[in-house]
């Protein structure tokens, strides 16, 4: 016989509760999607970098993922896999984003941001500046990149798990982080 170990994985809570709901057990789907919104949201808030379109993504994503569970292949891992969904939402989002910014005149966000409390102007510049820097030094990065930091450092992912959610080589992975 096999060795004790070998050929039995590791349980994956998540591959029970989609096998649950596959015999019926609509709650097992409550609880799957209650435990990865916060991670897909929080994936949605640092690739887009605000509150309200990351809301809207990650309510997408989720929608995305209901409908796709169907054909969900089970020798994937739920989570790369819904990170995967995700990623396709946002990059989605962003290129409709870049289509209506290009249609979109100036708005005047940015000089009455300058107006609001109680700092001095200069302060008020500098401190928009600085934001502005750090908002432009993420985006200037391109997708891929910022991809891969942000589940590297801010999801935890290891290597392997972000190529295949990437669907890029590991080495590929590892030389762009470094």
């Amino acid at each position: 016989g096999a060795v004790r170990g070998t050929d039995i994985p590791e349980a994956d809570p998540d591959l029970e509760l989609i096998e649950a709901w596959r015999r019926g057990s609509n709650a097992s789907l409550d609880v799957l999607f209650r435990g990865v919104q916060p991670r897909i949201y929080g994936l949605c808030l640092r690739m887009l970098g605000r509150p309200e379109p990351a809301a809207d993504v990650a309510q997408d994503a989720l929608m995305r993922m209901y409908e796709g569970l169907p054909g969900f292949d089970a020798r994937a891992k739920f989570t790369t896999w819904s990170i995967r969904v995700t990623l396709n939402c946002i990059y989605s989002h962003l290129r409709r984003e870049k289509l209506r910014r290009h249609v979109r005149l100036p708005d005047a966000e940015a000089s009455s941001e300058l107006g609001s409390g109680e700092a001095t102007p200069f302060e008020r510049i500098a401190e928009t500046t600085l934001r502005r820097d750090v908002v432009e030094a993420l985006g200037s990065l391109d997708l891929q990149a910022r991809a891969i930091i942000v589940l590297r450092d801010l999801q935890g992912l290891d290597y392997a798990d972000i190529a295949e959610v990437l669907g890029t080589p590991i080495g590929t992975v590892k030389s762009r982080l470094f």
